[in-house]
């Protein structure tokens, strides 16, 4: 899953009028200064039109918004890849090693849509563009979903199908060299 396609959108909503990026928070998936550049009644207009495209946004006290995935499309995403599930191959890579880890972990323990904690997705998806990022973020996940399943804790079970996708793509473009 590439979030560019969404940054794009983001990015001409706001017509250079103000920065969006992916955000390095946990709570949302992208971030932008369009409180500070654009007036509050155009900022409320884009605020609609972000919600009738599947986001959710709201504005921090330091004048950011925030952008995340509504709840409808959270929920889309998350069937569809849950529904994909992990059958990976063992990738001979050992830099690939963390996704595919977490990736049988997330699959062995499947929960509810609705439980499942948006922030490790978030994590996950923020950097699939970068296979380091990815392996690192995955190791990160893993802790914490090692923490979840001691605390009886749902996992965020639909990235098992996000790490089948990535791995697949990673290990078939290196088989092209």
């Amino acid at each position: 899953m590439n979030l560019s396609h969404d940054v794009r959108f983001l990015a001409g909503l706001f017509q250079d009028k103000a920065f969006v990026k992916v955000a390095n928070m946990a709570e949302a998936m992208f971030v932008s200064d369009a409180p500070r550049r654009i007036g509050k009644d155009a900022l409320w207009e884009r605020c609609k039109i972000l919600h009738n495209n599947g986001f959710f946004a709201w504005e921090t006290p330091g004048c950011m918004l925030c952008i995340d995935w509504s709840e409808d499309r959270w929920q889309q995403w998350m069937a569809e890849k849950q529904a994909f599930g992990f059958s990976a191959r063992f990738p001979e890579t050992d830099a690939l090693w963390p996704a595919y880890m977490l990736g049988r972990l997330l699959a062995a323990h499947p929960s509810p849509l609705s439980k499942q904690p948006r922030a490790p997705l978030r994590v996950l998806l923020k950097n699939t563009n970068h296979s380091a990022g990815l392996c690192s973020a995955a190791q990160r996940v893993h802790e914490e979903c090692a923490q979840r399943l001691r605390e009886g804790q749902p996992l965020p079970a639909s990235g098992a199908g996000l790490l089948d996708q990535w791995l697949r793509s990673t290990t078939k473009e290196a088989s092209l060299w």
